[in-house]
């Protein structure tokens, strides 16, 4: 089985900030977001996948740069925030 190979690269610095594995786009985004953006502003990052990895062998394979939104994963929207509205909206009657 392969997976994919990521890099995240600050934008101001023109640098690599650092690379990591994950199974989809959506799960790069998902697990690395908190962590990135203590590192540095998401809009100074940009988050490339680069490769993919067999596992077993764990050779790399290159392949052409594909930038990946930040908007790959969607987050769910908190349940508690529509019951809070629809009480508001309740009161306010």
């Amino acid at each position: 089985m392969k997976t994919n190979l990521y890099m995240v690269k600050d934008t101001i610095s023109n640098k690599v900030l650092c690379g990591f594995i994950c199974a989809n786009d959506g799960l790069a985004v998902r697990e690395n977001i908190v962590p990135l953006s203590k590192a540095a502003p998401l809009g100074d990052l940009s988050l490339f996948r680069v490769g993919t990895v067999d596992d077993e062998s764990m050779l790399v394979d290159y392949v052409p740069p594909v930038l990946v939104s930040w908007d790959s994963y969607k987050f769910p929207e908190n349940p508690l925030k529509k019951d809070i509205e629809l009480a508001n909206k309740e009161v306010s009657k």
